[in-house]
């Protein structure tokens, strides 16, 4: 099983959508404003999830401190989605949050059936990676939460494609350096693949 996951990159070319092997057992993974939707490949595909985490406080931007991104969209798709996650789930916050995040997510009418909660033991590795929170920085992106959950939870056989990654992030909220730097090393240890990812020469074609 391959699992895929795309950024939200809007330089991501149809080229590289061609390549994903959809096949039916394969995993897209999508977060917050999903982006890759616009290709009909990714639209059509039936074995895909979502990703949403609870937002901050950002200029430009419609998401309050206790909403999770884009969540008013992904109701509205849900029907496109096996599963959706969002990140934290309210069960792993604190009391004071936990009924504000609930709140959020019952006020939409979501599937129950759709909703999913991924396993607390991986969905927050920043310590073990000794993260480097430079100032004014939060947490690691939830790109590179993502693929240290998956990576952990995956069986051997299994790969994790990354398909148009760069850590172009902002230093407002993430530490793009570290985390460029940190991803690079994995693909040059093989521990993952990619699509038009770092301006890399491509391994997969």
């Amino acid at each position: 099983m391959k699992y895929y996951i795309i950024a939200n990159n809007t330089k991501i070319t149809q080229q590289s959508i061609n390549k994903l092997e959809l096949d039916g057992e394969n995993l897209l993974v999508l977060f917050n404003y999903l982006w890759p939707l616009r290709f009909q490949e990714v639209l059509d595909y039936e074995n895909k999830i979502c990703i949403s985490r609870k937002g901050t406080c950002r200029k430009h931007s419609n998401d309050r401190p206790n909403r999770y991104f884009n969540i008013v969209n992904i109701r509205g798709d849900q029907d496109l989605f096996k599963k959706i996650y969002f990140l934290p789930h309210p069960s792993q916050t604190s009391i004071t949050n936990r009924g504000v995040l609930e709140r959020e997510i019952a006020q939409h009418n979501f599937d129950k059936k759709k909703l999913g909660i991924l396993d607390s033991n991986f969905i927050n590795p920043n310590n073990h990676l000794l993260y480097p929170l430079i100032a004014g920085t939060i947490s690691m992106s939830t790109g590179l939460q993502a693929y240290e959950y998956f990576k952990n939870t995956k069986n051997n056989n299994d790969d994790i494609i990354l398909v148009g990654f760069d850590s172009n992030v902002s230093n407002s909220w993430h530490n793009s350096r570290w985390e460029k730097m940190y991803m690079l090393r994995q693909i040059y240890m093989d521990k993952c693949d990619f699509i038009q990812s770092y301006n890399l020469t491509e391994r997969i074609l």
